[in-house]
């Protein structure tokens, strides 16, 4: 079988900098966690720069570390011995039903760097919640996996090309989580930050909160066609109480 390089796999590991600044986010969060049931996944970890900060800074935290290239995850179990690692595509659907460390709502925290180049323009079709379908590029389809994986009341953080934030081919799927997310950009980074790649960057952080309505609480990622009955529900109650008469 002949190795694939971090070309193949479009791998750009994170310098210590930028798993720095992830880390930051995450434990501004969580910096008194004494939970040890707490966990943290990275579904493209690589060499697993961004989990070694986060476990520094959150000692409690069990780690999940997945990735796509064996190689890499040959070396994370041989350095950390402690985490959990298994083989994930995260982009594919059957990788990641019958993978035991994929589960939807399982994870309290994740970050990731994933996949950034964006070789060839590619774009990928993501379901997302069963009824919500997004066309976006590929570091965006695997925020959303990794989304899908999160609690509620969990939060994410991200490395991402500022191009994601910018392209009309993420557009749609980029105001969904800013005006169905806590979605927040932390900090901006120019070219030269990742080795072998001219890309400008952002830290972004985004968290699924409960939101409180009419007595009863409904979830940021409820699907767009639970949004839509609960406004055409709302709608309809007002309708009937106006003092409307029909014309003859």
């Amino acid at each position: 079988m002949t190795s694939r390089s971090a070309e193949d796999f479009d791998q750009y590991f994170s310098p210590s900098t930028m798993a720095q600044a992830v880390a930051d986010v995450l434990a501004s969060r969580f910096e008194h966690l004494t939970d040890t049931h707490f966990e943290v996944v990275d579904f493209c970890a690589g060499l697993g720069s961004l989990l070694e900060v986060v476990s520094e800074r959150l000692p409690a935290a069990c780690i999940v570390a997945t990735d796509l290239d064996v190689s890499c995850l040959r070396l994370l179990r041989e350095a950390h011995p402690l985490w959990s690692v298994g083989r994930i595509d995260i982009l594919n659907e059957r990788s990641r039903r019958a993978s035991p460390l994929y589960v939807e709502g399982r994870y309290d925290a994740f970050v990731i760097n994933p996949p950034f180049s964006g070789r060839g323009g590619h774009v990928v079709n993501v379901t997302f919640d069963r009824n919500l379908h997004f066309t976006c590029s590929r570091p965006l389809a695997c925020l959303f996996h990794s989304l899908q994986s999160l609690r509620i009341g969990g939060l994410g953080v991200a490395v991402l090309p500022l191009s994601c934030l910018r392209s009309e081919r993420d557009s749609v799927a980029v105001r969904w989580l800013e005006r169905n997310m806590d979605f927040s950009v932390h900090s901006y980074h120019g070219r030269g930050c990742f080795s072998g790649a001219s890309v400008r960057t952002v830290i972004s952080s985004l968290s699924a909160s409960p939101v409180q309505s009419s007595g009863e609480v409904y979830f940021a990622i409820a699907s767009a066609a639970s949004t839509v009955f609960l406004i055409a529900s709302s709608l309809k109650s007002e309708v009937e109480a106006l003092p409307f008469c029909w014309p003859k």
